[in-house]
């Protein structure tokens, strides 16, 4: 027998120095089908040509970025050849190689996954040397980039020693050891990662060889991540009564696991054995974990970096949508709100007046996060209310990862931390607990503007950072407390283990450090004893630069609400559009907008504080807009 090896390139050992590159799973999908009514919609959809390349583009499509990928892996397959040949994939832009990427027979389908490189235009060519014209699907499973020191999220090569995880004549695997060949239509689930310790966060996909024994009908077995919806794309194609194999790249589910589904009218016997795992870097491991936990919808987009911090962002200030603390607390009603059109109003009064084309070119205060390179150097969040600095428990370089998670490791074994700029000014401060074995308290020392303190709320178990906004006094004996400005918000804890089950958490203040505590103890259900999947994920979500309540006492009330409309625009223009905290004309301008376009809300609103003999406050945000109202009677002095 002749035997011919075509090399495709190699992977490198990890203490290699010169570039390389990473692998990226996604999910699968055609790339490019010539059948009709099968696969994605553009393309020509009649058989492939006998002896006339065609090229078929790959950055851009079924997942693939744009731009800066070197190859993909893809399936691909051979549908109802009518004479033996072989079709080649090779890079656009370079001469077509002499050997065949895939072999086909006449009457039958042919399958095999391969790495082909994508040209400098990002397009791969394909070339049917056969007398004939033939179908052809070709899936992708993933791409490879170079590795670079902005980019981590890709995946490494682990080879392992080839080892059968699953073989149905023999009981390998199978459910109950049972030796039944797969039925018709049905699907077969096993664990695909038991051939190493590596961390199963950490792997991102799976090499290994799939076979197909004694099938009793022609037809194709697909092979996809378990707990998801990926498409059972047919990976390897086999003919009734005979063997065909192929070795293919693919995602597991999270559970570590895989699910081989017969597409045939008849048995067949299956056989998976393992070549080796695409494994992630622990920086990646630990963002993609993070990011399962707290999703990214809400992650700052526009990051950039600078010789001292690895990532910096900037979000508007102004805060949409109420806050926890803006709930209703016994009989006081929650924050009433202005509407989005008596916000837009607002925003375009002031705008005209401030001279500007629409409110989006008017200046609007900001919030800024750096996030250090060396963690010894303090998170920290800039805006007009000062700046707040989150010392973290890490050490070494920080590493950007995923989709802006910036990782560093925990100042001891067990566990890593995480942050996450947020679109809104704000950050997410997080800890990855690797184990059972892993701390369940973190310290984040905490530096605050001058004047401000944290308060700890008992019942929801946030924290509040603020600062008294006193009046012009004689003395300080004679100034009075008159608004509460509120600098920053760290909302309530929160842990999640890999199951999606939340464990109880907890803030307690130790001076100027913020402590959280984790308790991972095991709990009792009525299904039996439940421990803490890990990792575990646990987040303080920082807020800075938010708001400033204004207070009226029960007398001030109960006079405003006495008096007429005017009276109480005056009233509100005095003390909130003239107080400390407005520091640009556009804000004043913006203040007295919105007190205009809600003052008689804001009215009615005394009133009914003045009929229940209560207090009242107004929020006000550093943009210069007015966030919310309320009466409230929680405070025997208002303040």
């Amino acid at each position: 027998m002749d035997v011919r090896i075509a090399v495709r390139g190699y992977f490198l050992d990890a203490s290699a120095t010169q570039a390389a590159t990473e692998y990226h799973p996604v999910t699968a999908a055609y790339l490019y089908d010539s059948r009709p009514g099968v696969g994605p919609a553009d393309g020509p959809k009649t058989p492939v040509p006998s002896k006339t390349p065609i090229t078929i583009q790959v950055n851009g499509k079924a997942g693939i970025p744009a731009t800066g990928v070197d190859s993909v892996a893809i399936n691909i397959a051979a549908l109802g050849a009518t004479t033996n040949a072989g079709l080649s994939l090779w890079a656009d832009g370079e001469s077509d190689p002499t050997s065949s990427t895939l072999l086909y027979t006449a009457g039958e389908n042919n399958s095999l996954t391969d790495i082909v490189r994508v040209g400098t235009n990002g397009r791969i060519r394909l070339v049917n040397h056969g007398a004939n014209p033939i179908n052809v699907a070709i899936a992708i499973r993933g791409y490879f980039k170079k590795t670079t020191t902005t980019d981590t999220a890709g995946a490494g090569f682990e080879a392992v020693e080839p080892k059968t995880l699953l073989r149905t004549d023999s009981g390998v695997g199978t459910p109950g050891a049972t030796t039944t060949p797969l039925a018709a239509r049905a699907s077969l689930t096993f664990t695909a990662t038991s051939a190493t310790s590596t961390p199963l966060q950490r792997i991102s996909a799976v090499a290994g060889s799939l076979t197909a024994y004694a099938p009793a009908a022609t037809g194709s077995l697909s092979i996809t991540p378990t707990g998801g919806t990926e498409a059972k794309l047919g990976a390897l194609q086999f003919m009734k009564g005979e063997t065909s194999q192929l070795t293919d790249i693919v995602r597991p589910g999270t559970d570590g696991k895989l699910t081989i589904t017969n597409h045939s009218d008849a048995t067949v016997h299956v056989q998976y054995s393992i070549r080796g795992y695409f494994v992630l870097s622990p920086p990646e491991a630990v963002a993609r974990a993070v990011e399962a936990a707290t999703g990214t919808e809400d992650l700052a987009t526009a990051v950039t970096s600078d010789a001292h911090n690895v990532a910096v962002s900037t979000g508007l200030v102004h805060v949409s949508g109420q806050a926890p603390y803006d709930e209703p607390v016994g009989d006081d009603p929650a924050l009433e709100q202005p509407s989005a059109e008596e916000l837009t109003t607002a925003e375009e009064e002031a705008a005209a007046a401030a001279g500007a084309d629409s409110a989006a070119d008017a200046p609007a205060g900001v919030s800024t996060v750096e996030v250090p390179r060396d963690p010894n150097s303090r998170i920290s969040i800039t805006a007009d209310s000062g700046r707040l600095e989150f010392g973290v428990p890490a050490v070494g370089s920080a590493v950007p990862a995923a989709a802006g998670t910036v990782v560093y490791d925990g100042i001891q074994n067990g566990f890593s931390t995480a942050v996450q700029p947020l679109g809104d000014g704000g950050a997410r401060i997080l800890v990855h607990i690797d184990n059972a074995n892993s701390p369940t308290t973190y310290l984040f020392p905490v530096a605050l503007p001058e004047g401000a303190r944290m308060d700890l709320n008992e019942a929801d178990g946030s924290v509040r950072i603020v600062r008294d906004v006193t009046s012009s006094g004689e003395s300080p004996d004679t100034s009075e407390v008159i608004a509460e400005e509120l600098l920053g918000y760290i909302a309530k804890p929160w842990a999640k283990d890999a199951n999606g089950r939340t464990w109880p958490t907890s803030y307690t203040l130790e001076g100027s450090a913020l402590k959280l505590h984790v308790d991972l103890t095991p709990v009792t259900t009525e299904e039996g004893t439940v421990s803490p999947a890990f990792p575990v994920i646990a987040d303080p979500k920082v807020s800075f630069g938010w708001s400033i309540y204004v207070r009226w006492s029960r007398n001030e009330s109960r006079t405003i609400g006495n008096s007429t409309l005017s009276q109480v625009i005056g009233a509100l223009a005095s003390a909130g559009c003239a107080g400390k905290w407005v520091k640009s004309a556009w804000q004043k301008v913006l203040c007295l907008a919105a007190v205009n376009s809600v003052g008689w809300k804001i009215h009615e609103s005394f009133k009914n504080a003045r009929n229940r003999n209560a207090c009242h406050e107004v929020k006000f945000d550093y943009g210069g807009g007015i966030d919310g109202w309320r009466w409230y009677t929680r405070n025997p002095t208002c303040r």
